[in-house]
């Protein structure tokens, strides 16, 4: 099940506090744009609109909004030394952190928000990420 941008705006004020780190998320994403990292730049920004959306991030789709081959991306960021994955990692990990700094969204919330089916993948990837897991980094 897919939420939308605007139904996450509309639907109460319950909601609209969860909305605001992913907001936080792009605008950090957007001011990053460098023509250093120029593919990097853009497939994490379009990874951080999907997630906004409530859509999950994949290959297939980001080079299609890149107008660029799925192979063609990957060649372009493997020249930027990195990955589809590792745009998309960088991406959850600081929505992630961004989450997990506030009090009124539970981890099982930040793994749905950030497209994990599962809280427990989500622990696993925050581990790899970061070395800890999310309940050790949340604000006290």
């Amino acid at each position: 099940m897919a939420l939308r941008g605007a139904s996450l705006l509309n639907s109460g004020s319950k909601i609209r506090p969860l909305y605001e780190p992913l907001e936080k998320h792009a605008a950090r994403q957007t001011s990053a744009v460098s023509e250093q990292n120029y593919w990097s730049n853009k497939v994490r920004l379009l990874s951080s609109a999907m997630i906004m959306k409530g859509e999950k991030p994949n290959i297939n789709e980001i080079s299609k909004k890149l107008r660029v081959s799925r192979r063609g991306l990957q060649t372009k960021l493997k020249a930027e030394e990195t990955s589809f994955r590792r745009c998309l990692e960088t991406v959850r990990k600081q929505i992630a952190l961004d989450y997990l700094d506030r009090d009124d969204v539970s981890i099982c919330e930040v793994a749905f928000l950030l497209g994990y089916s599962e809280q427990s993948a989500f622990n696993h990837a925050f581990k790899r990420w970061t070395g800890k897991i999310p309940q050790a980094c949340r604000r006290v």
